[in-house]
């Protein structure tokens, strides 16, 4: 489900435009690195580096530095190269229609559109998918790849929970 929504992403708006790498990108940022949204749309082009992603000032008022996978650097670094070329001067990571920072409204208002394309329906409770379940499933598989042993359990929760940026 996570990689038909990524693929019906990249189909919004025009073909010219780069809305649709926007969304993309950023609906597979957060299902692999567990970032919130408000993280996301607020990353600017000076927080990302080859090693990661600079998270500043989250919701608990902290900052944190997100290492990531080659296979995320290189599927960002494609992004940031033609979003560049769409608006030079903008400092957000993810663009508008209007190359200014996009708003949590559109982006969730997306979410719901792109998994219809992705004929995503409601669970068997009459839920739809939000996008905070991206974040959710990043963690649960974290958990599910978690090392034998209470001691090992333990600290990967912690480098967990620090990763995902909770307080405790």
């Amino acid at each position: 489900e996570i990689a038909r929504i990524v693929s019906s992403a990249t189909e919004v708006g025009r073909k010219s435009e780069i809305l649709g790498k926007t969304y993309g990108t950023l609906f597979g940022l957060i299902a692999t690195t567990g970032m919130r949204l408000s993280e996301a749309i607020s990353l600017r082009l000076s927080d990302v580096s080859d090693e990661g992603l600079m998270i500043r000032k989250t919701k608990f008022g902290k900052s944190r530095f997100l290492p990531l996978h080659a296979t995320t650097v290189s599927v960002l670094k494609s992004y940031l190269e033609e979003r560049c070329r769409f608006a030079k001067d903008a400092d957000v990571v993810f663009l508008s229609y209007r190359h200014g920072p996009l708003s949590k409204h559109a982006v969730l208002m997306m979410f719901r559109q792109v998994c219809e394309m992705a004929s995503i329906k409601k669970d068997v409770f009459g839920k739809r998918p939000r996008i905070h379940d991206l974040r959710h499933t990043f963690a649960v598989r974290a958990l599910e790849r978690c090392p034998v042993g209470r001691d090992r359990v333990e600290r990967h929760i912690v480098a967990l929970t620090t990763y995902l940026g909770h307080t405790r």
